[in-house]
């Protein structure tokens, strides 16, 4: 409360910390639901989100045109789709760890193909599946693969950032 009335004094922010001016969930999907740019923030999205900001039902704006774009598209071009942000959302943040951790320094960096990382979070994927659904006897190893799917889920369902997946990395 003090750090985010501070900001609203000296006009750093223009509403507190805690009320979000739009409604994440909703227009991070929009964006994520967007063919023509893999998933990822873009112009149009962005400004159909800020047109409709005062709107009340933005949400539901939000996921009428997420229901238009996927009922515009076979099954296979959404599989495609969402597989596609599944596996470059899993490896774009990882390499991009290891290019940023090194490229302002005089280590040689060698910017790895995203293809070792994909099977590897792949596999590690696969295995947290299977363990929560064949695994009763460890409790704490069913919560961490379940937070590791619901995070696989979530980066396919929301707009594609590399610093989303760099964090779970």
């Amino acid at each position: 409360v003090a750090v985010s009335s501070v900001l609203l004094a000296t006009n750093v922010i223009e509403q507190p910390l805690w009320k979000a001016k739009e409604p994440s969930v909703a227009t991070l999907m929009l964006k994520g639901s967007n063919f023509e740019h893999k998933g990822a923030w873009n112009v149009d999205d962005a400004r159909f989100v800020e047109d409709n900001l005062e709107n009340e039902n933005l949400s539901q704006l939000c996921f009428d045109k997420i229901k238009e774009r996927l009922s515009e598209k076979t099954a296979l071009e959404i599989a495609g789709f969402y597989g596609g942000k599944f596996i470059s959302q899993w490896t774009i943040g990882d390499c991009s760890g290891t290019y940023w951790a090194t490229m302002k320094t005089n280590i040689p960096c060698v910017y790895l193909t995203p293809k070792p990382f994909q099977f590897v979070y792949l596999i590690v994927i696969l295995m947290g599946i299977l363990a929560f659904f064949t695994d009763k006897k460890h409790p704490p190893l069913a919560l961490i693969n379940l937070l590791l799917c619901g995070f696989g889920v979530a980066f396919i369902m929301l707009e594609t950032q590399a610093r989303y997946s760099y964090v779970v990395n």
